[in-house]
């Protein structure tokens, strides 16, 4: 049995499995959130503190001395890493988790991803 979005299956997944689908995306998606607002606020201090870096060494290559602000600044960008850190491993775990969850139940139900594969090499 073949979907219109990609996806082959073995068989027709009864009811308890497609309860435990809707659970298990249900899991994905509530670990799926905070993960990705985490990795976007990592993202933007990472440019962030990068464009500081940049501005600090161009000053150093046209003679300029650097500043205690400057210096007190990247270590205010480090601690907001480390602040981050805890959360961060929590949301990744949490997201691991939720991913193998989904994959053991699709790998269970005999779910194949066909949306590379072309038409003639779909059996």
């Amino acid at each position: 049995m073949e979907s219109n979005d990609g996806w082959r299956v073995a068989r027709e997944p009864n009811l308890l499995q497609r309860l435990r689908a809707r659970r298990a995306m249900q899991a994905y998606e509530k670990a799926r959130v905070p993960y990705d607002q985490l990795a976007r606020q990592i993202e933007t201090l990472e440019a962030e503190r990068e464009a500081m870096v940049l501005a600090i060494a161009a000053r150093v290559r046209a003679g300029e001395t650097i500043d205690r602000r400057s210096g007190e600044e990247l270590l205010r960008y480090n601690k907001l890493f480390a602040d981050l850190e805890r959360p961060w491993e929590k949301a990744e775990a949490n997201m691991k988790k939720a991913h193998a969850a989904v994959t053991e139940l699709l790998d269970e139900l005999g779910f194949e991803d066909v949306s590379g594969v072309a038409p003639e090499d779909k059996d």
